[in-house]
């Protein structure tokens, strides 16, 4: 900003050799000028444009559109009203990059939907894309949350700028290889306008709600035992206070969940939230307490803690309007549960 505005400066500056700072040798009228020009720059008043996501695992039957971002069909990416119409022609939106085979002779993939966002710089729309994918992760159950497939996965996003360029990348999946594609109807607009209403919201709680499904993006990927430290920061970012963070998170989850949790089971899952948080044990497994968590227990606190922290995250952020999809194999584990060729599933922390 300042070496394209430096012309105001020109007068006090230019010639000048001395040791003193900008702020004692130019004008008060020179600092004037600066100032309003960087009231009206990119600095203060960013040009937004819109940056679109290539994704994998999905079908999209009805597209949600927002004037903050759109979840599409892969053929409705040129339904997003800000891109310029200067470059429709050369768009081909079922590829990725969305362009012609004509024009690009390079790698080209195909994605079954777009996430578009609108927003002044590609590190602000990753963020938004991942709070808005970790709040669609919570309409999964957790089964088919976390069981993936080898299908084949690509990344990257496609930036399409206000003065009719386009610039394009690939990199890693903006979300695992999900062994069942996620199928998005009208049933989920109401959840995703709440979505978009917090994104744009300064208000603080807001603000710590679409933190917390960041944390809880960065864990879908992961393993399991990767995964607990990061459904831990979300319940931190969610409730945590700098002051009894562990009793406040207790507090807010007996209160959140509306259900008589086990108090000292609660307790126990904490403790180990703290052996890992506070570096006392590189994952769960290795907590003194997570042993005996499992054999008083019978079940296995990272499940556990996943459990509660999905069921606050959905409950405090998006109330009823969202709803969590069916398990797609919830019909046969049942049959094999009893025939006997399966175990009884383990009674959870909210049973």
């Amino acid at each position: 900003f300042v070496i394209e505005n430096y012309y105001i400066l020109v007068e006090d500056t230019y010639l000048q050799i001395s040791d003193d700072s900008y702020e004692k040798i130019v004008s008060s009228a020179s600092k004037m000028k600066l100032s309003k020009a960087l009231a009206e720059s990119f600095v203060f008043k960013p040009i937004e444009k819109i940056i679109a996501f290539p994704l994998v695992p999905f079908r999209i039957k009805h597209d949600f559109h927002s004037d903050i971002f759109s979840l599409i069909k892969s053929e409705s990416l040129t339904s997003v009203q800000i891109i310029s119409r200067s470059v429709m022609h050369d768009l081909d939106p079922k590829n990725h990059p969305p362009v012609k085979a004509e024009l690009w002779e390079g790698r080209a993939e195909k994605p079954n939907a777009w996430l578009a966002i609108l927003a002044p710089a590609e590190r602000v729309s990753l963020k938004m894309r991942s709070a808005i994918l970790g709040a669609l992760s919570l309409t999964l159950s957790q089964y088919n949350r976390y069981t993936f497939s080898k299908r084949h996965m690509f990344g990257g996003f496609c930036t399409f700028s206000n003065d009719g360029t386009i610039s394009f990348s690939f990199g890693v999946p903006h979300t695992p290889g999900l062994m069942n594609d996620v199928i998005l109807t009208k049933d989920d607009f109401g959840w995703l306008k709440i979505m978009s209403n917090l994104l744009k919201s300064q208000q603080k709680n807001d603000m710590k709600k679409i933190k917390a499904l960041e944390y809880f993006y960065r864990a879908w990927s992961f393993d399991e035992q990767e995964r607990f430290p990061f459904h831990c920061m979300a319940l931190d970012a969610l409730f945590g206070q700098v002051q009894q963070a562990t009793q406040t998170v207790i507090d807010e989850l007996k209160l959140t969940l509306g259900v008589n949790i086990d108090d000292q089971r609660l307790r126990l899952l904490m403790r180990i939230r703290g052996d890992v948080i506070h570096g006392r044990t590189p994952d769960a497994y290795d907590s003194l307490a997570y042993e005996k968590y499992f054999s008083k227990y019978e079940c296995n606190p990272i499940d556990d803690l996943e459990t509660v922290t999905s069921k606050a995250l959905s409950g405090i952020i998006f109330g009823d309007k969202l709803q969590i999809r069916s398990d797609s194999h919830s019909e046969l584990f049942s049959r094999a549960r009893a025939s006997g060729d399966l175990p009884p599933k383990p009674p959870s922390i909210l049973d």
